[in-house]
């Protein structure tokens, strides 16, 4: 009889401190990004100042329309093309404010640094949440910022951190700064906490030991790639056919360019799933390749091709197999390690002494560079 597990102080605490946490960041207050996006607007002085004026816009121009239009149709027409362009106009407005919320990030970026050097959230979201609600009580109580909720949530606050602050202090935008040495000591600490040699082989064996179950790779169900691509985007290959019908029967041939753009992005999308890999999949998949260790062992590759398409779908909703076999499974990680090393878009610095060690370790060049 296997004995119950009782939780210990550490687990108590943190799950307390995880519901405390719950209780103060925004993404569990609010309904969605939306409403969240409403009370901040509610808040900024400009937009208080502005919606009266664009509510007495509204009506005039819609008694306009009332007593100036000829018939039902052409009043409906208008009061569309009246909403309609309200949406740029709330466009405009999420961008001014994103703005303002970035230019307040990059004045208070010691204090950032700081407390990251200090909780070292790594890709752990759960640590972002928390550094995202520390820094929502800071900026709101020394008076920086309106509202307790500047950050929706730690996704947020970790983007925001690697595009507008670690990616430029990488570039040199910050050599000149006065707190330089605490930002570049922040820095490090941050990339140690993404990789973690010492957690991540007990992370692996926990993730990659188990059995490899029933699952199958997309070579076992399809003998071409370019029939799993129809497989996996059949709903769009038949809205491309009816557009491009449509197209056909009732407008020019010019409009057969806007019908087929869909699918081209779609295919687009495809061949570069691997490029586009976020950096917490791409931590995840180098994790794999570390614990396996294939070299050039097909058999292995396949194993890790079957593993990562498992994770995947078990951590992301709605997501599909990434590798169709472990000969393309092997050939993008090599193109992933080849753009890392580059520096190349999607940039993951963070990665790059990893990436080397990788290289090594498949007895794979650095300069190297091909693609699947």
């Amino acid at each position: 009889m296997t004995r119950p597990h009782w939780p210990t102080l550490n687990e108590k605490m943190e799950s307390r401190e995880a519901s405390n946490v719950e209780d103060r960041i925004p993404s569990k207050c609010f309904r969605s990004v939306t409403s969240w996006r409403i009370y901040e607007w509610s808040r900024w002085r400009p937009f208080q100042i502005a919606l009266p004026v664009l509510l007495l816009m509204f009506f005039v121009i819609s008694t306009l329309i009332i007593f100036s239009a000829q018939c039902v149709l052409d009043k409906v027409l208008e009061y569309y093309l009246l909403c309609v362009g309200l949406f740029p106009l709330s466009r405009v407005m999420s961008f001014i404010l994103k703005r303002r919320k970035i230019a307040l990030v990059e004045q208070q970026k010691v204090e950032l640094f700081r407390r990251i050097m200090t909780q070292r959230p790594g890709l752990n979201l759960t640590s972002w949440d928390s550094l995202a609600v520390d820094i929502n009580e800071y900026l709101n109580q020394e008076q920086l910022w309106n509202t307790p909720w500047f950050f929706f949530n730690g996704a947020s606050l970790q983007h925001i951190f690697r595009s507008f602050l670690y990616l430029p202090l990488k570039d040199g935008k910050f050599d000149n700064d006065a707190e330089i040495m605490l930002l570049l000591d922040a820095t490090v600490a941050y990339e140690n906490s993404v990789h973690n040699p010492e957690q991540s082989s007990e992370k692996s064996e926990q993730i990659f030991g188990g059995a490899l179950g029933n699952g199958k790779l997309p070579r076992d169900s399809y003998r071409f790639k370019i029939a799993w691509f129809i497989a996996l985007e059949k709903m769009q290959l038949v809205i491309t056919g009816l557009a491009v019908a449509c197209c056909y029967i009732f407008f020019n041939n010019g409009a057969l360019f806007g019908a087929i753009l869909p699918l081209a992005v779609s295919l687009k999308s495809f061949i570069d799933r691997g490029a586009n890999m976020p950096l917490d999949a791409t931590v995840k998949f180098m994790e794999a390749v570390d614990f396996f260790e294939p070299g050039e062992d097909g058999s292995i590759w396949d194993e890790i091709a079957l593993k990562m398409n498992c994770e995947f779908k078990s951590q992301r909703k709605h997501m599909r197999d990434v590798f169709f076999d472990g000969e393309n499974c092997r050939q993008m990680f090599r193109s992933k390690m080849s753009s890392i090393i580059a520096d190349r878009k999607p940039r993951m610095p963070e990665l790059i002494s990893f990436a080397h060690e990788l290289n090594v370790d498949c007895g794979w060049s650095d300069e190297d560079k091909s693609r699947p």
